[in-house]
């Protein structure tokens, strides 16, 4: 070969191998870059469907308010191409915090600005069956579900028409504390999370000028049942003047004054308090009993923007007003400890 020719064939191989050496890391980098788009789209798909879950979620704490258009939207959204709903992703967070916005607002009265609003944000929201529907899935620690209803009068028929009658008012069969996890202080009785919440709460009170004090905690099934049937014979003495008669309530014929009994009083078995976890407040300060809760300083404090403060140390009411068949009617001084976590939002978008 002649040296003009073989350097000819020197440069094409080398062009040659140039060309190879830049097609190989140009698809390299179609490759890289590929996985990269891929892995933000991934990213992304993920950051929707937190965004989806969250605004279920939210829904769901507010059964009480009429939701139906963003319901549609959510369903409208979940239901959309994947390529459209990374198109749209931005319309999505603008939903996402407008319904933290009107579900706080309508909630707790704060909006964006408010003195507390970064506060309230921080915490999950509830209406009324919100609150009922938390508690009723809870599933505590130290405290075992109770199988089956005990004993109240010990007549087996009248028992079966108490129960029949609270569980139509909406009580239910609560856990029983392991009363060996108990703590006790100033003669009551608690789990230990739920005393050291409340001292907490006492003195996050008292710090802002409120006095607040625990009325009772913790209750056995035999306690329960002495306080109803405490509750039972004073209300039939004074519709009948006579003592609660088994037969009568077997029959039906006691409804009337058992049903004002149930109206603030649980059947044992059927009490919140028997879980540990469970407090009746009172604000001493003017005087006032504390079934009179409502009308105390203590309880504007307490309750405020959704029950905040309660939030903030894990608690939430125990029977709001505005829940339908919760047992007794509202007690504004009970409040159940539910843990503070429980309560917290995980979102960046807050609410």
């Amino acid at each position: 070969m002649r040296p003009k020719s073989l350097a000819l064939y020197t440069v094409l191989l080398l062009v040659l191998l140039g060309l190879i050496a830049v097609s190989a890391y140009s698809l390299r980098q179609y490759i890289r870059l590929r996985e990269s788009r891929r892995m933000v789209e991934e990213q992304l798909t993920f950051e929707i469907q937190n965004i989806l879950d969250h605004c279920r979620d939210q829904i769901l704490r507010h059964p009480d308010y009429d939701l139906g258009a963003e319901r549609a939207f959510l369903a409208s959204f979940a239901q959309a191409d994947p390529k459209d709903q990374l198109q749209d992703l931005g319309a999505l967070k603008a939903f996402s915090q407008e319904l933290v916005e009107k579900l706080l607002f309508r909630s707790a009265g704060i909006k964006p600005g408010d003195s507390r609003w970064d506060e309230a944000v921080r915490y999950k929201s509830y209406s009324p069956n919100g609150f009922k529907d938390l508690y009723d899935q809870l599933d505590y620690t130290r405290a075992e579900a109770i199988a089956e209803a005990p004993w109240i009068t010990g007549d087996p028929a009248a028992d079966r028409r108490i129960v029949e009658l609270a569980v139509g008012r909406g009580y239910r069969l609560r856990q029983q504390a392991d009363e060996n996890a108990l703590v006790t202080e100033g003669g009551h009785s608690l789990q230990e999370a739920a005393m050291s919440a409340w001292r907490e709460l006492q003195a996050a009170a008292l710090a802002e000028g409120v006095s607040l004090r625990l009325v009772s905690a913790y209750r056995s099934v035999d306690r329960q049942r002495r306080i109803f049937l405490r509750e039972l014979r004073r209300t039939t003495m004074q519709y009948t003047g006579g003592e609660p008669d088994p037969q009568a309530i077997a029959a039906g014929e006691a409804d009337r004054w058992i049903g004002e009994v149930l109206r603030f009083s649980s059947i044992p078995g059927f009490s919140k308090h028997h879980s540990g976890y469970t407090i009746d407040i009172s604000d001493p300060s003017k005087g006032h009993a504390f079934t009179d809760f409502q009308q105390t300083e203590g309880f504007a404090w307490i309750s405020a923007h959704n029950y905040l403060d309660a939030k903030r140390f894990g608690f939430i009411p125990s029977y709001p007003a505005g829940a339908v068949r919760q047992g007794p009617d509202p007690e504004p001084w009970e409040y159940v400890w539910v843990g503070r976590d429980l309560l917290l939002v995980h979102s960046p978008h807050g609410q």
